[in-house]
């Protein structure tokens, strides 16, 4: 009997031992699931959204670009890091009286975003900083797990006692030893460094799901600071070192998801079929007031909405000049506008002085814009706002379209009352005037509407710039316009 107790009691014993293993091994997996990195496909702009900060003041100019996600912890370590640069701009120009327009600072601030999968995600800042003289270019990667918050080192990704270091090094040799513009010093300078310091002498990583962009800086060659060189170390190269929770598939055709900046995928223009953006058909008279409200620097997720929905509320149009850097978060928002019978137009890809760069870049700022609009919405730009106002005889040539400044600046940006900058363009208008605003900042739509009401109260008809071009009949290419002569 007693041996019946105990071989029963032994029974249930080991069934309890048995079922506590099965749980461990199960949250084991749990865990271990949990923790890796599963390499995906994945649209890059998922949950994340672009802000920006526009300064144009006496001293300096200054476009900042910035990321906002779902994880407030990520955003405010993204919003220290850009404040840096303000805080730094401010600092420089204090004392600084600069002689004309294009004697100003310059602040330049772009991202490019490469993904692993919904959590793991790298943006590649690019830093402009110039004035009339100098220019200094270089690059900061800030990787982020959206989910936890955590900021991500390389030593996230591979095991820390292995020897990754070295296949990174040597893929950076391989690359500048097949550039053609790095001569032999120069490549030999950054050999001794990478030997000297190994992976301090890079200055970026950025993670996608088929590779790991390594970037470094230019002055890293010599004293230039105005290149950035970038090589990619798929993961297949590298897999014996990767950590053990980390997996990846097997990507066929990787080179097609490889992170670039200023991302170029529009379509060739139908030069002998071009589609102008339509319009409401208004009917106009010698005696009608006639108004142009355009908006630059958006599209806003937000703001843009609001003012979208306000118009087709009212049944009026107005022209948007938008930026391209942009343009990939918000496409819904640019068909809309083309379904109210709104006007696009281009206001360069990120916003940079085209005095102060060389003619080839110029013609990348403006053109792949005009592509991606064109493959958004179908149809070509037709007027051009160049950043700032600033243009010259050599811009108006390479751009080849009417550039459509204004005559109403109510400095909306600067300004934060919504009540004054109505009263600032009200006071100042007048049939064929082009008001100015910015559909970035939520003070501006809410300004606009109070406009638009009161102008409709005064008898004004609204007109897209292209409209009031063809109704003066000064619709041509490369000259400014500014308002009703």
């Amino acid at each position: 009997m007693i041996n019946k107790t105990f071989n029963y009691i032994n029974q249930k014993l080991l069934i309890i031992i048995f079922i506590f293993c099965i749980i461990i091994v199960c949250i084991s997996l749990i865990t271990v699931y949990s923790s890796r990195i599963i390499f995906t496909e994945i649209d890059r702009f998922e949950g994340i959204e672009i802000e920006t900060v526009m300064n144009t003041c006496e001293k300096y100019n200054a476009a900042i670009y910035y990321p906002t996600t779902e994880n407030n912890l990520v955003n405010r370590k993204i919003k220290s890091f850009i404040d840096t640069y303000i805080k730094r701009i401010e600092n420089d120009t204090k004392y600084f009286i600069p002689n004309d327009d294009n004697d100003k600072f310059n602040l330049l601030i772009e991202y490019e975003i490469g993904r692993v999968n919904k959590d793991i995600v790298s943006f590649i800042f690019v830093i402009n900083y110039s004035n009339k003289t100098a220019s200094d270019t270089e690059i900061i990667t800030k990787n982020f797990n959206l989910k936890s918050g955590k900021e991500l080192t390389l030593d996230d990704f591979f095991d820390k006692g292995s020897d990754y270091s070295s296949v990174l090094c040597r893929k950076a040799i391989e690359f500048l030893q097949s550039n053609k513009e790095i001569n032999d010093k120069q490549l030999n300078w950054f050999v001794d460094d990478i030997t000297n310091s190994s992976l301090n002498s890079f200055d970026g990583y950025a993670f996608t799901n088929t590779h790991l962009s390594v970037y470094f800086n230019s002055n890293k060659l010599s004293s230039s600071y105005n290149e950035i060189y970038e090589f990619k170390v798929y993961w297949d190269d590298v897999k014996e070192f990767l950590k053990k929770n980390i997996y990846y598939n097997d990507v066929h055709n990787p080179e097609s998801k490889s992170v670039s900046l200023n991302i170029d995928n529009g379509i060739e223009d139908d030069i002998e079929n071009n589609l102008y953006f339509p319009a409401f058909n208004i009917n106009i008279t010698n005696n009608d007031k006639v108004i142009a409200l355009t908006f630059d620097d958006g599209p806003h997720y937000i703001y843009t909405d609001k003012i979208l929905k306000y118009l087709g509320k009212k049944n009026l149009v107005a022209t948007f000049f938008v930026l391209g850097n942009r343009l990939e978060y918000n496409k819904e928002l640019l068909i809309r506008m083309v379904d109210l019978g709104c006007e696009i137009g281009n206001h360069s890809l990120s916003h940079k002085q085209l005095t102060n760069i060389r003619d080839k870049e110029v013609i990348n700022q403006i053109e792949t814009v005009n592509k991606s609009i064109k493959r958004i919405t179908g149809y070509d730009i037709r007027a051009v706002r160049p950043p700032y106002g600033l243009s010259n005889t050599k811009i108006q040539k390479l751009i080849n379209k009417p550039i459509v400044l204004w005559n109403i600046d109510p400095q909306d940006w600067k300004s934060k009352d919504p009540e004054k900058i109505k009263q600032n363009v009200l006071s100042n208008v007048e049939s064929g005037s082009i008001i100015l605003m910015h559909d970035i900042y939520e003070t501006s739509v809410d300004a606009s509407i109070m406009i638009i009401d009161e102008l409709l109260k005064q008898g004004y008809k609204f007109l897209t710039v292209s409209q009031m071009l063809e109704l003066q009949d000064t619709n041509t290419n490369g000259k400014i316009f500014t308002h009703k002569k």
